[in-house]
């Protein structure tokens, strides 16, 4: 299992009652709009992110999901290595 970030130190950051972010299933849906938005204006290009696109979908998360306390660095960069991981182990399966 991967290493959990430390967030701040409140009870409820918005997102999950630990003082570690762990990335609810209910963000996954906003999150692929947000992605789908960036690829349509361009940001997004070949599976490569242009500069600051990280923080445009932290900030558009937050526009979103008001108190989500989603971060460009280490949550953005950390959910799309992690499904980045997942497509490419899809694609191997569906190959065999």
């Amino acid at each position: 299992m991967g290493k959990r970030k430390k967030v701040n130190d409140e009870e409820d950051n918005g997102a999950c009652s630990t003082k570690y972010f762990l990335w609810p299933e209910h963000l996954d849906k906003p999150f692929a709009d947000c992605i789908l938005e960036c690829f349509e204006k361009g940001l997004i290009v070949d599976g490569i992110c242009k500069n600051g696109v990280y923080g445009l979908l932290a900030r558009m998360m937050e526009a979103k999901v008001s108190g989500c306390g989603v971060k460009a660095n280490p949550h953005v960069e950390g959910r799309i290595k992690k499904m980045e991981e997942d497509l490419a182990s899809n694609d191997v399966h569906e190959k065999s």
